[in-house]
């Protein structure tokens, strides 16, 4: 199940790239919010952080990654 993280690396909501490169995984795919603005604009993303999961927008602001943490451990139980 691919996973993407839209972000703009200079939002302190974002929690800058210190916090957003402590939080990689391979398996998730960060992209920067500010370079891939259609993409964005055609998920419906308003606000970010914004977690997509196999395509759908999951959650937007702040609460993404704690989602994100949540999804990585998820996958960690699965293999």
């Amino acid at each position: 199940m691919p996973a993407e993280l839209y972000y703009n690396p200079y939002c302190t909501a974002c929690g800058g790239v210190e916090e957003a490169t402590d939080q990689r995984s391979e398996s998730v795919h960060w992209i920067d919010a500010t370079v891939h603005l259609e993409a964005a604009a055609k998920l419906r993303i308003v606000r970010l952080p914004a977690l997509v999961i196999d395509g759908r927008l999951v959650v937007q602001g702040p609460r993404a990654f704690a989602q994100l943490r949540a999804w990585i451990a998820r996958q960690g139980n699965d293999t």
